[in-house]
Formats: structure tokens, sequence, C-alpha cells
């Protein structure tokens, strides 16, 4: 199995601050085919919202 990504915190929280900045990073790699439309949908509906920190959070709570 591999290794799990693991993206720091501040970096997601700088980079992906609004739905808005978040087309405008990924609409360059849509247009170049290096993501699909599916994920370049989904990228910008999870990476605006607080719920991208659950993990983190449900982590921080169980160890």
């Amino acid at each position: 199995m591999p290794e799990p990504v693991v993206y720091p915190v501040p970096w997601l929280e700088g980079t992906f601050t609004s739905r808005d900045r978040t087309e405008a990073l990924l609409k360059p790699e849509l247009e170049n085919g290096t993501i699909t439309y599916h994920d370049y949908e989904s990228a910008t509906s999870f990476y605006p919202g607080m719920h991208k920190y659950y993990p983190v959070r449900i982590h921080c709570m169980f160890h």
C-alpha cells in the first residue's frame, strides 16, 4: 500500500483560500490535461471548505 500523502495545514490554508482562488490555481491544470474535469470540480468544492481538516482533527482527537 502506498504511503499517504500529507500536506502541511498552513500550506493548505494559504493556498486554497476560496473557491475562486482554487479555480484559478487549478484551471491551467485542467486545460493542459493534468487533471480531469471531475477532479477539478471535486477539488474546487472540497479545498475551500473546513471539512478538509476533518482527518487532521479526528487524528489529533484520538492520538
